[in-house]
């Protein structure tokens, strides 16, 4: 009697199995927001944004010199980062650099 016991699986709502399966393809960290801004303070330019990038109730906030679309490309990647992180992986601008292949030394020349 002990030892035969069979395992039942709990059967999931379909509500629940779409809040899963949501949550685990739903990125953690996204861009919330991107406005441009004032020249801050002892910096040059005067093309600077300010973008927030967040979870829940943690928010980054960051400043950045550039056009729309380049700070726009910072943040998506900062968010791309701080998920693969949370996920225990590195991110895919370390992983190239981690993988790249040394430079070959050039052959010395004999004279």
């Amino acid at each position: 009697m002990w030892g035969k016991q069979l395992y039942r699986q709990p059967q999931i709502s379909a509500i629940a199995e779409a809040f899963v399966q949501k949550k685990i393809i739903e990125p953690k960290y996204k861009v919330i927001s991107i406005k441009k801004i004032d020249t801050p303070d002892g910096m040059v330019g005067d093309n600077w944004h300010q973008y927030i990038v967040g979870q829940g109730r943690s928010k980054i906030d960051g400043l950045k010199a550039g056009t729309l679309k380049e700070v726009t490309l910072h943040a998506e990647t900062f968010a791309e980062y701080l998920n693969d992180r949370s996920k225990g992986k590195f991110s895919s601008q370390i992983a190239r650099k981690q993988n790249a292949t040394p430079p070959v030394p050039p052959k010395p020349e004999n004279k």
